[in-house]
């Protein structure tokens, strides 16, 4: 198969033992039924229990899949960094959860410019010294 010809099938869904065929290595696979059902079968515990879902989105950092969850009813997605907070906002998620300290001024400062363009931020665990660090970059 000549190059061209690779590029062309690249990507278009195959099923079978060859589905990784003419694929850059490393590849994820996500079947659409599996990843159908997981999202609606995880918010719907969460809304049985009573809680309000952000899935991580540090795992896969897909944008694509970040906006499905939501479609399906997560409050945010949760992060790790601020650089993935600025990835993620840049791809129009506008609700995050950050599962880190924030430490670091160029770190506090991404997140301030985040939260000005219009972020709605919210940390799980952060010392009241970086809260008002980033107050007063705020």
């Amino acid at each position: 198969m000549r190059s061209h010809e690779l590029a062309i099938d690249k990507g278009r869904v195959e099923l079978g033992p060859n589905l990784l065929s003419g694929v850059s290595l490393p590849a994820a696979v996500v079947h659409e039924a599996p990843l159908a059902h997981n999202l609606m079968w995880m918010q719907r515990f969460a809304e049985a229990h009573g809680a309000q879902l952000a899935p991580h989105g540090k795992t896969t950092m897909t944008p694509a899949l970040f906006h499905r969850q939501l479609q399906a009813g997560a409050w945010g997605i949760t992060l790790a960094t601020a650089p993935q907070c600025r990835a993620a906002f840049a791809n129009g998620i506008t609700r995050i959860l950050m599962a880190n300290q924030l430490v670091g001024q160029a770190n506090m400062a991404i997140i301030a410019s985040l939260i000005e363009q219009g972020l709605r931020f919210t940390v799980w665990s952060i010392a009241m010294r970086t809260y008002a660090s980033l107050k007063i970059l705020h």
